[in-house]
């Protein structure tokens, strides 16, 4: 038996000699009847210029004659005797039996070598899919480009042959394919009839395979998103999406989920208590209330983050992170009022492969990290743990027990408790698997889990700014003076944050559509020890809260395939269910570093919520598709609280709400209902195959919301409180976005140019307000904003090894109506620190909305005897901003520099890295508290760098 390679070179050879004697014959008296079909039955060659080979020619020919002389004899109506056959003729038969051996006996020959393989391909347009699919099996398509122009397709993954891969990119489209003897296959309108023998009908040219490599790695990257919960080309999305991969987040110095908002214009991602705070183009939420959710929402694999308190974790086996601006409230629903951020991780796969790295960074700060994946394209797992432990604080809490003075408790002098005096010291654990399993080529299972543990108080801890005036006992004035790094405190600030999140994502594609279901389970806990006066003051202001979170969550989604409805429809519907069990475990007031328990307030917010979503893509011409969303959604919530005496001292008495035992503020189960109906629509026209133009407009919104903690205006001890002074939930707060915007790849995809703008109008916000009597801060819906801006995204290949990319974002973000707006004046006689009030805040600025932020960097790969070197620089603006509604306490304007060096060694497993990150050594506040114990803010990250190596097998 022959080996391929032998059968392929004889069967190739007798396929030439059919066409030389086919070509023979042509330049007889058929020459110009032949001829003058050859251009009826040549489809133009795709893609690339000046692709066609010789035989691709000779095999149009052979059509083209094919076809004259069906006519021929058709129209003659002659009935040849086998025995009257002439010399022409017999050429001819030859040829047509040497062609058709070749032709059906070559492909058997490639057939032992053909198997299926794992394919997956995003949505996008059918030209893009085909592109990449032939780069990805080696195969060449060859196909007329007005075929395939304008025509988008659905995505495709799981493990299939090439066939398979290509039958499901063209499933719906009218489109047929055909394989050529040469291996390659031609795309056709429809179909091709048969034939008693297979000869290729289509005399297309291939592609060749260099050519393909270099238009793939030649031009700014595309990457995938899941925008619209399928995979999807970044520059085919009709929505505003900054996507920062692996490589960037690494090359620009973000290690953790709040260092990207010196990336992402007009993002503002800080940590405040045990939450993080995002704002995105003005739209956040600075309230820490139990149950309270951020209006930006955060997405772990497309499960919903449901707590703020779990979204403070480094960077683990990070695929990419995308963060989607403007209201997302059709397909993602609850609490994307302003956007969401989605953090993807990687998937194992098939083979063993792993990565090992450590680093050292200034502070005494070690980082190490491993990853590990094995399997198979059954089964294959992954592990990867990330460890960082920052020794040394930015600073220090320089208190001395001298300035408390003598300290009573009962009456009787105590000694302070000691404690660590580190300010801005980290320790954190990350640990992330993952299993993917697919048990078919339908059939996908994913399951992973996640668990983080963080201790740390950056961005937490906090001092004086600007010259406030605090007092600890309203007596004695304090300012704080002791550097920016430090803070002066008789007690220490405690940030302890653990969360678990274990997920499961199973797919089947079945014949008509798609079905996926996303099933999660969240645990939350945090610890926080507030000392709130900021001074060195004893008093009985400090508070310690201990706070959890569990939540189940279950999505059902359907997606389109091509198999059900029409071509022109792409579309996704879905079911979506929620329950929230967010808990105050224990907050407790206290005197002192636990010198002396006063109370503890118990409380709980459960909420059930379910959705119903659907979207559709309809393609209303070739390259005009209109978007049209609508979801349903309904909240169930039931809320209760509270507040327990735990003071047993005696001299002197406590106050009758202190006392062991004694209950207060007691508000019962209190429940409601909320409801609200979001939409998408979207119109998007493709000016040029790199081009793309959309319109939109979108509504989200924010859920519901009881004041926890407060639900009770007035301090009744020993009884419930009465009705009429439990505190009304604040209802949802709506958001309607109109925006446009400009998706552009230019220049051979050496330029890329984004640009949005956009205008909101947002109603019903969920805002902090100043209540009497009596004076009591609740959550109302009491504003209106009217924002708007535009952002620019900028990336330039000037080289394959030099890339340039600008962000710029322009903000306008005011209110138009908030007329009880309540804000702090600062007190310059006793008692100090601030006075609460209310005034009509209409006109003002929207609190960490910056009228102006920008981002640029540069990166440089340089190839050296030594290896790769590569040189990364960023920087990022800031305008500034205000921190609350009166705009009386502003952020200067600030600026990041970051910077990373690395070389890569010959062959790619060596990798080390030298980094530094606010080069500049920039003082700026993450987060500033405007409250009545005084103007406070917390110090963001100092100049660090350190040196890091990693080992890849």
């Amino acid at each position: 038996m022959l080996v391929p390679s032998q059968s392929e070179n004889i069967f190739n050879s007798a396929r030439a000699v059919g066409i030389f004697l086919l070509s023979f014959r042509l330049s007889g008296g058929d020459r110009e009847a032949g001829s003058a079909n050859v251009n009826k039955s040549v489809a133009r060659p795709w893609p690339g210029p000046n692709n066609a080979t010789k035989s691709g020619r000779r095999e149009g020919m052979i059509m083209a004659l094919l076809a004259n002389i069906g006519r021929r004899d058709s129209e003659s109506g002659a009935r040849r005797h086998p025995n009257n056959i002439s010399r022409q003729s017999w050429i001819t038969a030859t040829a047509l039996a040497l062609t058709a051996t070749a032709t059906v006996a070559a492909p058997l020959a490639r057939a032992a070598e053909a198997a299926a393989t794992t394919i997956s391909l995003p949505a996008g347009p059918l030209d893009v899919a085909l592109l990449e699919l032939s780069s990805a099996t080696s195969v060449a398509v060859a196909v007329d480009p007005a075929l395939v122009g304008g025509r988008y397709v659905m995505a495709i993954s799981g493990t299939m042959t090439f066939e398979d891969a290509l039958g499901r990119l063209l499933r719906g489209t009218g489109l047929g394919f055909q394989r050529n003897a040469d291996g390659g296959y031609a795309v056709f309108r429809a179909a091709p009839a048969k034939v008693a023998i297979s000869i290729p009908i289509s005399p297309v040219a291939q592609m060749a395979q260099p050519a393909l490599s270099e238009a793939l790695d030649t031009g700014i990257e595309d990457i995938v998103v899941t925008a619209q919960r399928r995979d999807e080309r970044l520059q085919s999305v009709p929505i505003a999406i900054n996507a920062l991969t692996s490589e960037g987040l690494e090359r620009q110095g973000a290690t953790r989920l709040t260092d990207i908002s010196t990336l992402v214009p007009s993002l503002i991602f800080s940590r405040a208590g045990d939450s993080a705070q995002v704002y995105l183009r003005g739209i956040g939420t600075s309230s820490t209330t139990t149950g309270n959710a951020a209006t930006i929402a955060s997405y772990i694999d497309g499960v919903y983050v449901v707590s703020a308190n779990s979204m403070l974790f480094s960077l683990n086996n990070i695929k990419r992170i995308e963060v989607l601006k403007g209201p997302q409230g059709t397909l993602f629903g609850r609490n994307a009022t302003g956007g969401l951020t989605h953090v993807i991780t990687g998937d194992p796969g098939p083979g063993t492969s792993g990565k090992i790295s450590v680093g050292y960074g200034n502070y005494d700060t070690f980082n190490g990290g491993m990853y590990l994946s094995a399997g198979n394209n059954e089964i294959a797992g992954d592990i990867s743990v990330t460890y960082n432990h920052q020794d040394k604080g930015w600073g220090r809490n320089v208190f001395s027990p001298q300035s408390a003075g003598t300290v009573l408790v009962s009456g009787q002098p105590v000694t302070l408790p000691d404690f660590n005096r580190r300010a801005g010291a980290l320790d954190e654990l990350g640990i992330r698997s993952k299993f993917v399993m697919t048990p078919n080529e339908r059939t996908k299972i994913k399951i992973s889990g996640m668990y983080s543990k963080l201790k740390s108080d950056q961005g937490l801890y906090r001092h004086g700014v600007y010259g406030s005036i605090l007092s600890g006992n309203g007596v004695v004035p304090y300012v704080y003076n002791s550097g920016f790094y430090n803070y002066d405190s008789d007690a220490p600030w405690i940030g302890r944050n653990q969360s678990y999140l274990a997920s499961s994502e199973a797919s089947y594609e079945a014949d008509m559509i798609d079905i996926k279901s996303i099933t999660s389970y969240q645990k939350v806990s945090s610890y926080v020890f507030f000392p709130v006066d900021g001074t060195p003051i004893v008093n009985s202001s400090q508070a310690s809260t201990k706070r959890s979170t569990r939540a189940f969550t279950q999505e059902l989604q359907i997606l389109s395939n091509g198999g059900f409805g029409p071509a022109w429809l792409e579309y996704t519907a879905g079911l979506y269910y929620i329950n929230i069990d967010a808990r105050d475990d224990g907050n407790r007031v206290v005197r002192g570093y636990f010198l002396q328990d006063l109370n503890e307030r118990i409380a709980s917010q459960k909420t059930d919520g379910i959705a119903a979503y659907g979207q559709a893509t309809l393609s209303l011409a070739r390259d005009t598709r209109l978007t049209l969303g609508l979801r349903y959604s309904q909240d169930r919530l039931e809320a209760q609280q509270y507040t327990v005496g735990l003071d047993v001292t005696t001299i002197p008495l406590p106050a009758l709400a202190d006392r062991p035992g004694q209950l207060s503020r007691l508000v019962q189960p209190q429940k409601d209902t909320f409801r609200k109906l979001t939409w998408r629509i979207a119109l998007d026209h493709r000016l040029t195959a790199g081009m793309l133009i959309y319109a939109s407009f979108n509504r989200g919104f924010k859920a519901g919301q009881f004041n926890v903690g407060s639900m009770c205006t007035v301090n009744l001890v020993g009884t419930a409180c009465p009705q009429q002074n439990i505190a009304p939930p604040v209802k949802p707060e709506v958001l309607d976005a109109y925006e446009v915007g400009l998706k552009s790849d230019l220049l051979d995809r050496r330029l890329r140019l984004n640009l949005s703008g956009f205008y909101y109008d947002y109603s019903n916000l969920q805002v902090t307000t100043l209540i009497t009597p009596p004076p009591i801060a609740l959550l109302t819906n009491a504003g209106k904003a009217e924002i708007y801006g535009g952002e620019a995204e900028i990336i330039g290949a000037l080289t394959p090894k030099f890339t340039l990319n600008a962000n710029i974002g322009v903000l306008n973000a005011k209110y138009k109506s908030f007329s009880s707006a309540i804000v702090t004046v600062p007190r310059l006689v006793a008692p100090y620190n601030n006075v609460t009030t209310n005034i009509d805040a209409s006109g003002n600025r929207l609190e960490r909305s910056p009228k102006f932020t920008s981002s640029l960097g540069a990166n440089w790969e340089v190839d050296t005897g030594l290896g790769t070197l590569n040189l990364n620089a960023s920087w990022a603006h800031n305008s500034g901003f205000f921190w609350e509604a009166s705009n009386r306490v502003k952020q200067p304007a600030y600026d990041v520099v970051n910077m990373e060096t690395s070389l890569v060694l010959p062959g790619k497993d060596w990798k080390f890295r030298l980094w530094a990150k606010n080069l500049l050594g920039e003082k700026y506040y993450s987060n500033v508290s405007a409250a009545g114990s005084g103007d406070q803010g917390s110090p963001a990250a100092p100049r660090t760098y350190g040196v890091a190596a990693e080992w890849k097998f």
